[in-house]
């Protein structure tokens, strides 16, 4: 089988799609600052790499495609995300196509669209539109789940778990898409397959069915055994306000004013139609496909 890299492979998406890719047969390298339970610099399969870190053509040699997942998230504002990510990204880029990668697909996000508000939605547009130029595949992956969720999801799962109410922004109205992290590994790895003919252009990896965040908590909450809560509405503005207060005191909080201005202000009318022709099917969001932590830990 051929070889690929993946950066990012610590983080939860990266480290999906790795695991993945490794179980498909696909001898895996990990690019990321430190090895996951998975990579060894001894064994040949880890290679210390960092967005603010220039990379090498030799440090990719060998390898035949490459799947872009890693993001700064110590940036906060435009010109350190542009330096972290952007730039940094063209010029991961530009030493793959030096070095005969021949397949790269880059892990971007649907809070990339045209009008996109947030800095996060911005920085993974300006990418997209290089790698649509040099003819890579971008994916634009929805809020993503499973059994060991992190990010937005496993942040609103921790506060499922609160007993009889529940903080909820606004009236929690705004429709998101959902995509479980078994379906983008496996988009991931059609859109490796050389033999696959693949759409052009931004390709949506979620469910087309959307659900409001009101939803997505109570699926949660019913996924934990919590049952119905009293939803406690706080204003987005203020939410967001405050915490751009604490980031401008040089404060580090999981939840940042940036993603919350991503999860005020989504696409309202996502393209569907590059998913359908991948062949490669979501499954709609439910409180069976999030399993409780007691259900998911090993007995």
């Amino acid at each position: 089988m051929p070889t690929v890299a993946v950066t990012g492979a610590n983080g939860y998406v990266g480290g999906v799609i790795a695991a993945a890719l490794q179980s498909a047969g696909w001898n895996l390298i990990e690019l990321s600052r430190k090895p996951s339970t998975r990579g060894s610099a001894e064994a040949g399969t880890f290679r210390k790499f960092s967005l603010n870190e220039k990379i090498e053509p030799k440090a990719l040699e060998g390898i035949d495609a490459l799947v872009h997942c890693a993001y700064d998230f110590a940036s906060i504002d435009a010109e350190g995300i542009q330096k972290s990510n952007v730039a940094a990204t063209l010029q991961l880029f530009n030493a793959a196509r030096s070095a005969g990668v021949t397949r790269i697909v880059f892990i971007s996000s649907m809070s990339a669209f045209e009008g996109c508000k947030s800095l996060y939605g911005q920085a993974k547009l300006a990418v997209e539109r290089e790698a649509d130029k040099l003819g890579f595949n971008v994916v634009r992956p929805g809020l993503v789940y499973g059994p060991a969720a992190q990010g937005m999801v496993g942040s609103l799962k921790k506060l499922a778990r609160l007993p009889l109410i529940m903080p909820m922004v606004g009236l929690g109205k705004m429709c998101l898409y959902l995509a479980h992290q078994d379906d983008l590994a496996a988009l991931v790895i059609r859109l490796l397959d050389s033999s696959v003919s693949v759409p052009s252009g931004p390709i949506i990896a979620a469910n087309d069915q959307p659900r409001t965040l009101r939803q997505i908590v109570e699926l949660l909450s019913a996924a934990e055994g919590k049952g119905r809560k009293l939803m406690l509405p706080i204003p987005g503005i203020a939410l967001w306000a405050g915490l751009g207060t604490v980031e401008m005191l040089g404060g580090r909080i999981r939840l940042r004013s940036d993603s919350l201005t991503s999860l005020l202000n989504q696409d309202t009318h996502p393209d569907f139609s590059a998913t359908r022709q991948t062949g490669v099917p979501f499954r709609p969001f439910t409180a069976a496909s999030m399993p409780s932590a007691a259900r998911a830990s090993p007995r």
